[in-house]
């Protein structure tokens, strides 16, 4: 076979390729009003076809534009709105450690649940101490000054 005649076959074909990958769908609606698609619709149900090709999309798909870093704000201003979830997160610990501290200084006994055998047991002083030095630990680290 000559090569021109050849790569001429192949050409065509090449172009003729993504018609013949086209794949008819049909579209119906049942009796409870949902939407149905596949090769063929049940007999004596009205349905459209649909030509599902391997065509090249025909426009590229929207890149998003690149953020821009927020500039800071300047000294004293005040914001409004919904607060960012790692300040909302401070705000909840600084609240827990606060609790905490005041249950540990108000004197009451204090019982917890004893990992290993399960069981419950009242504080001792050298554990409320204890207790008490890390909440106001993580209150320094958890709550700014106002």
């Amino acid at each position: 076979m000559h090569p021109a005649l050849l790569l001429l076959t192949a050409v065509v074909s090449a172009l003729m390729l993504p018609n013949s990958l086209a794949t008819p769908v049909e579209r119906w609606v049942d009796e409870h009003g949902r939407i149905h698609y596949g090769e063929r619709a049940p007999q004596g149900i009205a349905s459209q076809r649909l030509a599902i090709g391997a065509t090249a999309p025909s426009q590229p798909a929207a890149q998003p534009a690149p953020r821009r870093p927020t500039p800071p704000l300047p000294a004293g201003s005040v914001v409004e709105g919904e607060l960012p979830r790692e300040s909302r997160e401070l705000a909840a610990l600084c609240a827990q450690a606060r609790d905490n501290a005041a249950l540990f200084k108000d004197g009451r006994r204090l019982r917890l649940r004893d990992s290993a055998s399960g069981e419950y047991r009242f504080l001792n002083d050298s554990e409320r101490e204890a207790e008490l030095a890390r909440a106001e630990q993580q209150q320094r680290r958890y709550c700014t000054p106002n």
